[in-house]
Order: C-alpha cells, then sequence, then structure tokens
C-alpha cells in the first residue's frame, strides 16, 4: 500500500503529460502482475493466505514481483520516466532480491521491508513532509507481531532489508548513473 502512495505522490509532483502513463505502467506491471500472480496461486491451492505465511510457498510469488520490478523499470525507462520514477522501480527489484534469498533459508517480514524501504524512499524524495511514512513503520512492525505472523527478529530483519534497499538502489542510481 506504501509503495502505491509512493508512485502516486511522485506522479503528483510530475509536469509532464506522461505522468498517468508511467503511474500505470509501473503500478500494473509491479504490483497488479504478482497481486494476480497471488490470487491465481490462492484459488489453485498454492499458497495458504495472501500473506504467505509458510515460507516454503514465498518462492514464485517473490520471482513474479522480481519480474514484475525488472519489468516495469524498462517500461518506464522506455517510457521516458523520471529518476523517481525509475528509482521507486529500482527499489522493488532490489527489495525482490533481498527478499528471496533471505527467504532461502528463513521467514522475514515483507510488510516491514516493503514499508521500510518506501519510507525511505519518500524521505529521500520529500524530506520532512514524509516523516508520516516514517512513523508507519512501526506500526506495521508492530501489527505483524501482533498478529503472530512474523517474530521481532523476522520483522526487525525486514525493516534493515527495506532500508538497505533504498539505500543500494539509491547507489546504484545515483553514482553508477544507471538511470
Amino acid at each position: 500500500m506504501l509503495a502505491l502512495l509512493s508512485s502516486f505522490l511522485v506522479t503528483l509532483h510530475q509536469e509532464s503529460p506522461h505522468r498517468w502513463l508511467w503511474l500505470g505502467l509501473y503500478v500494473g506491471l509491479a504490483m497488479f502482475l504478482p497481486m494476480l500472480f497471488l490470487l491465481w496461486q490462492l484459488k489453485q491451492g498454492r499458497v495458504t493466505d495472501v500473506d504467505i505465511y509458510y515460507r516454503r510457498q514465498r518462492r514464485e510469488s517473490l520471482l513474479v514481483t522480481i519480474v514484475g520490478a525488472v519489468l516495469s523499470w524498462i517500461a518506464l525507462r522506455w517510457a521516458g520516466a523520471p529518476p523517481s520514477m525509475l528509482l521507486l522501480a529500482g527499489i522493488g527489484f532490489v527489495q525482490g532480491i533481498i527478499i528471496l534469498l533471505v527467504t532461502l533459508g528463513w521467514k522475514i517480514s515483507i510488510h516491514a521491508t516493503a514499508a521500510a524501504s518506501m519510507a525511505a524512499f519518500l524521505l529521500a524524495e520529500f524530506q520532512s513532509t514524509a516523516w508520516p511514512a516514517v512513523l508507519l513503520v512501526p506500526l506495521i512492525a508492530w501489527s505483524r507481531i501482533k498478529l503472530r505472523r512474523h517474530s521481532v527478529a523476522q520483522v526487525m530483519v525486514g525493516i534493515v532489508a527495506g532500508v538497505s534497499s533504498f539505500l543500494l538502489t539509491w547507489v546504484l542510481t545515483t553514482f553508477l548513473a544507471v538511470r
């Protein structure tokens, strides 16, 4: 949800007539495609719930999420999207890789990871006006623990992974000019 909000806020700050195309490409490929796949998996009985509680059931959805992020980055690049939109898609890719690698051996909170990466992204884009997004991170973390979906360690590692996803992507796009 924070990724959708982030992409919408970045879109609103663009002056280009193509901004809604960029939003559509990002949301369609990076969010809608993986969600459709997850719902299909749920209908097929391949996952037990939309949170994909069991670690061993997460691999296929994570791979589709990674592919969606790559496709959105390529489409956004082709469509001339601004660096902030490319950064957003890149974060999704890096985050997906990190989560997949951790998930091979341990369960991590994807919700906490996503919340932390988007809060870091919004802070970088909008500075002090983004603090409400930062305040959502502990609330989301608490909810994952309270609902007994994750341990404290899984949530904390998720937060570190989220911030790391943002920082790694930002460094790659800023210093290596992968825009």
